[in-house]
């Protein structure tokens, strides 16, 4: 049988409020040479009924023997069950724009030395109902170091692999739980460090829904596990420098209390830890504030 030009992994986890819409979005493409994966990591709710209730001929269905708490075990078995030449990702509370695919397919043909694919998106906040625009990208000539250096530039639910790249290379989701809710910053560090080559488009194709239940808004989690991230990987830079780590970990601790003094979490203790790093290290913060305003 002829390999689909998609295999879209759908991975969800007590998604029953979103997954209808998700997995609609998919269907309602105007491109159509696609397979659909769903891996689901063990919902205690209604999510797998409704599935197989409004979906189970269309749908390949798997599920992750016991909850892992995270993505990266359920894309994993997406990837090893899927027969698309590009391995399309979408998170189940998540959703695409109709010409989505469309639009990856007419980029593929006219860029094909390329093994990523990653658009921008709309975040969409399901507590204030807020949309706000985000860009990913760019790329560079020194990619993997940008992305350690600078952070994230891509998004899960925005971006399409070379499968045959993948299974050459090896490169999976990591499944350490250290790293639950910055598997996708690993995996294109992973991809970067083995020499991937990145496109990116300005186009907007999917929403990214942030609502009280996603795995990132547990910040503190999410910060330390970034760092366990900038720690596996820096040891792989051509020009190591200690001191790009040290900035590093020190941008996002910063980014950490700043952010949770907005949001008025523990007041006293985060604001303590500012005075301490602006008292400690005030050039350094002082570089922080300046990269934030260019």
């Amino acid at each position: 049988m002829e390999n689909n030009l998609f295999s879209v992994i759908i991975t969800t986890h007590n998604s029953s409020h979103y997954i209808d819409r998700t997995i609609k979005s998919v269907i309602k493409q105007n491109f159509k040479n696609y397979e659909i994966i769903l891996v689901d990591d063990c919902s205690d709710d209604r999510t797998i009924d409704l599935v197989k209730k409004n979906y189970s001929n269309t749908i390949k269905i798997f599920s992750t023997k016991k909850n892992f708490g995270g993505p990266a075990k359920s894309r994993n078995i997406g990837i090893q069950n899927s027969n698309g030449i590009w391995i399309s990702f979408l998170d189940g509370d998540d959703y695409w724009f109709q010409d989505r695919l469309k639009h990856f397919n007419n980029l593929i043909s006219t860029n094909q030395t390329y093994d990523i694919f990653c658009s921008n998106e709309l975040l969409f906040n399901n507590s204030d109902k807020k949309k706000i625009k985000i860009y990913h990208g760019p790329s560079s000539e020194f990619f993997f170091q940008d992305l350690l250096i600078n952070g994230n530039k891509l998004s899960p639910s925005s971006t399409i692999v070379k499968r045959e790249f993948l299974l050459n290379k090896n490169v999976f989701f990591d499944e350490d739980r250290n790293l639950i809710g910055v598997e996708d910053y690993d995996f294109w560090l992973n991809l970067a460090k083995n020499k991937a080559k990145f496109f990116f488009t300005n186009k907007i194709l999917n929403i990214y829904v942030i609502h009280e239940k996603n795995i990132t808004n547990n910040a503190k989690k999410h910060m330390e596990n970034t760092i366990n991230v900038i720690n596996k990987y820096f040891k792989f830079l051509k020009t190591y420098d200690p001191k790009d780590r040290f900035i590093r970990i020190f941008n996002i601790k910063v980014s950490f209390y700043i952010n949770q003094i907005i949001r008025k979490k523990n007041l006293f203790h985060n604001l303590f830890n500012i005075v301490m790093i602006i008292t400690i290290n005030p050039y350094k913060f002082f570089l922080f504030l300046l990269s934030k305003i260019k």
